[in-house]
């Protein structure tokens, strides 16, 4: 009687696992390889992939990226720019962490923020800054039909 009541306990303790296990977060699929290069706009923006969109591509032999725009826009520091450039820090499972070239903003400790290119799935990416919480994003960018 005592063996029995161990495999319906080790029974009982499987089926919680794998109710608990079906309530958690889907994890990302290790295997997908997010493609970043392509044209991308703001989700939110209706002429996202009209007129305000932005093309990624990989150069250097894949060390940085390049996000190149069709008009020239201001970027934080005042640069007026069509193009500019991260620097390559890791690969992600989930996307990048980054260095933008010229970056001026600096964290608490006085360093200079570095950026995480995340994404949701392969169409759809968001901004985090390394100052941020984990959970803080931008608003999410869409890729662009092409």
């Amino acid at each position: 009687m005592i063996g029995q009541g161990r495999v319906i306990i080790s029974i009982l303790s499987a089926v919680l696992l794998i109710l608990l296990a079906g309530c958690s977060s889907v994890p990302i699929d290790k295997t997908v390889r997010f493609e970043v290069e392509g044209k991308w706009g703001w989700a939110h923006n209706e002429k996202r992939c009209v007129e305000h969109w932005h093309r990624i591509t990989e150069i250097d032999e894949g060390k940085l990226l390049k996000f190149e725009n069709p008009e020239p826009i201001e970027r934080h520091n005042k640069e007026v720019t069509q193009s500019y450039t991260y620097v390559i820090l890791s690969r992600l499972e989930n996307g990048y962490h980054l260095r933008m070239n010229g970056e001026t903003r600096k964290n608490d400790q006085g360093e200079l923020v570095t950026w995480y290119l995340l994404f949701d799935d392969r169409n759809t990416y968001r901004w985090r800054r390394s100052d941020w919480s984990d959970h803080s994003r931008t608003k999410p960018i869409v890729r662009c039909n092409q």
